[in-house]
């Protein structure tokens, strides 16, 4: 089917909304599954070590269990928590591209790689996203409506299908996309 049949019977739009829709219908069970706020939310300040007291640190900071061990004075340091990203890796390949009359593989994964990003960007995490065929695209993780909109957009459209896909491949193309704090998502029929 050539590009002016294929846009003719399929209209991205229709596409994009009807992803949207199932996402959206999803979305409660992945916040509910993955419980995204308790599990990937910081929670603030976490202790990290004991370090002897300075008459330039602030006394109500004086560890009064550990100080009372020893001769001296301890103070509690603590560092800030980094908020947990996520990235998605999306198998976008030719063997995607099989299913049941209901729906092929690409579809279930596209639904289920928006309502990862949908359910993350509400519960205000970053979230990156990698489509690999042939061709590959990948977004840095971002926040917010738009960012669930690029990759409601990106998933939907079906030029970023087929070829091969390469999961080393991906997974070197990612780490250089990703920091240490991030739950990675691979979405694939590659086992």
């Amino acid at each position: 089917m050539s590009r002016i049949e294929e846009d003719q019977f399929f209209n991205t739009d229709d596409v994009v909304a009807e992803v949207d829709t199932e996402v959206k219908r999803v979305a409660d069970t992945f916040r509910f599954a993955l419980k995204y706020k308790e599990q990937f939310q910081a929670s603030g300040i976490e202790f990290s070590d004991l370090r002897q007291y300075n008459t330039s640190d602030d006394a109500s900071r004086i560890d009064w269990k550990n100080s009372a061990k020893s001769e001296d004075l301890f103070v509690k340091e603590y560092e800030e928590e980094h908020d947990m990203d996520v990235f998605i890796v999306l198998d976008a390949s030719e063997s995607m591209m099989f299913g049941t009359t209901d729906k092929m593989k690409s579809e279930y994964a596209a639904i289920v790689a928006a309502a990862i990003a949908y359910a993350s960007t509400d519960a205000g995490i970053n979230v990156g996203f990698g489509i690999y065929g042939d061709d590959e695209l990948v977004m840095t993780p971002d926040g917010g409506n738009a960012q669930y909109q690029r990759i409601l957009h990106e998933v939907a459209n079906f030029d970023n299908y087929g070829g091969n896909f390469n999961l080393e491949h991906a997974l070197n193309s990612v780490i250089g996309q990703i920091k240490e704090n991030t739950a990675l998502f691979i979405i694939s029929d590659f086992i």
